[in-house]
């Protein structure tokens, strides 16, 4: 045992005299450089995705909110790099983001919007915290959106409601009217050729051939539809209604428009030309329930069968396929592009 230890000695004072006392510090000081290099890929580059991710979120409600205001022809929208830039900061944690660009193409009614990297001055680089170790400083980070506007061209037509182009062309700043049931035998569209008479709307369906009108169906701009002579709301329909009453379903819905009437009675058909937006505040029909409508005076059929609202302008997010051709009648429909 005594001549072990002697020799364990002897070895630990000749790695002394052979300078080898420093090699655990040289190994250490490589590690070290690995996990810092692993701590810019952990923290660093988690920081350039959460910051990206928060530029691309104010990119897109940057470019919705243009071309919302542009669609309803708001004063806003000759500033559209103030809209921009104050919702890129709403988005970004330390409320500050760069606006790179915030454009409008009228012609193509469109939106592009790009967002960089930002700091208190509006501009400048992410100071990062372990890449500097590897000579990496700072870095820019970037994200870009676009939006257009335009008219419905398809889309979910939540009853089988279609409105005259006269009654909405008469009514749209009347503020609540009540719109009596379409006169198929009319060809103009509205009864006597006069807007404000009885009737102004028509049920519809598909084709000729259908059992019922599908409400919810979507129903496109230029297609032929058949008349629903009932004189009833179709009760497929009827659940629609109900939300509406209960405050489940948002009141402002989206009907088909109709410009021209071919044939008469269950052989009449609506060429549909265009979508606006009615905030249905009521309605009476003959076998459904009555609900808030108002006492009205005029023909027998003007106030037992009808609906009761006011035209409106709106601008839809949801899903109804956009048309490159200007918004009408105060309707309009606004979706991401990039």
């Amino acid at each position: 045992m005594r001549r072990l230890i002697d020799h364990l000695l002897d070895a630990r004072a000749m790695h002394r005299e052979n300078g080898e006392r420093g090699a655990v510090s040289v190994m250490t000081a490589v590690s070290l450089v690995v996990i810092l290099g692993f701590a810019a890929l952990a923290i660093d580059v988690g920081m350039l995705y959460e910051e990206r991710a928060e530029l691309q979120s104010g990119a897109d409600a940057a470019a919705l909110a243009i071309a919302q205001d542009c669609a309803v022809n708001r004063a806003d929208c000759a500033t559209p790099t103030d809209t921009a830039q104050a919702l890129a900061n709403a988005n970004a944690k330390d409320e500050a983001a760069a606006v790179a660009e915030a454009s409008v193409d009228m012609a193509a009614q469109s939106v592009a919007v790009r967002l960089a990297t930002g700091d208190e001055s509006g501009v400048g680089s992410l100071s990062l915290a372990f890449a500097r170790f590897l000579g990496q400083d700072t870095a820019t980070v970037g994200a870009s959106s676009g939006a257009q506007w335009g008219a419905v061209q398809k889309g979910p037509a939540q009853l089988s409601i279609a409105f005259a182009q006269c009654e909405v062309d008469a009514k749209f700043d009347d503020g609540p009217v009540v719109i009596g049931m379409q006169d198929n035998s009319n060809s103009a569209g509205c009864p006597s050729g006069t807007a404000g008479s009885a009737g102004g709307f028509g049920w519809y369906k598909l084709a000729k051939n259908d059992s019922d009108p599908a409400c919810g169906a979507d129903v496109s701009v230029s297609v032929v539809v058949a008349a629903d002579t009932g004189s009833n709301l179709p009760s497929v329909c009827d659940e629609i209604l109900a939300q509406i009453k209960s405050g489940a379903l948002d009141n402002i819905l989206l009907f088909p428009v109709y410009q021209n009437v071919s044939g008469t009675g269950a052989n009449a058909e609506y060429t549909i030309t265009a979508w606006v937006a009615f905030e249905v505040l009521g309605w009476k029909f003959t076998s459904n329930e009555e609900y808030n409508y108002p006492a009205c005076t005029g023909s027998s059929n003007y106030c037992n069968k009808g609906i009761y609202g006011r035209f409106v302008e709106y601008v839809t997010l949801d899903d109804y396929e956009l048309s490159t051709q200007p918004p009408s009648n105060g309707l309009a429909v606004v979706e991401l592009t990039d």
